[in-house]
């Protein structure tokens, strides 16, 4: 993450269903898209994250009040109307841990967002994040 915030290398998201997406160029697209920006309640967000996500502990902990505090999520509003959350999850567990019941987050039309580029799966510039064994997140 720390090379992410340096602007070394780019932070991706991918889904079993959905595909691979460029969290970086999605967040300076909502940047510059304000009026996606929403307020949600986080409980049903923490509670699938809890469930069907990967997080790290010492992360929720570590993150800045900044961060936390203030810095929005990603949704994807997919075509039937659902939503896909893709960046946000430490923030969302830290902020409910912190007793807060929403989070901003850009809500952003599925066919606008940016994809990763093939050549990007053996780019190491791109973070895929931690590796997980056995079920257990393994740091790089």
């Amino acid at each position: 993450m720390c090379r992410i915030i340096a602007g070394e290398c780019r932070e991706a998201f991918s889904h079993s269903t959905y595909g691979d997406f460029d969290i970086t160029a999605l967040r300076e697209y909502a940047r510059n898209h304000l009026e996606l920006l929403c307020n949600v309640d986080l409980a049903p967000i923490v509670e699938f994250v809890l469930k069907s996500r990967v997080y790290d502990e010492s992360r929720v902990s570590e993150l800045s009040a900044a961060s936390w505090q203030f810095d929005p999520g990603l949704l994807l509003q997919l075509d039937d109307g659902t939503h896909l959350f893709i960046d946000g999850t430490h923030r969302a567990i830290r902020r409910m841990r912190e007793g807060l019941d929403s989070m901003a987050l850009y809500m952003i039309p599925f066919n606008t967002a940016p994809r990763l580029l093939p050549d990007w799966i053996k780019d190491p510039k791109v973070d895929w994040g931690d590796d997980i064994v056995d079920g257990e997140i393994v740091k790089r």
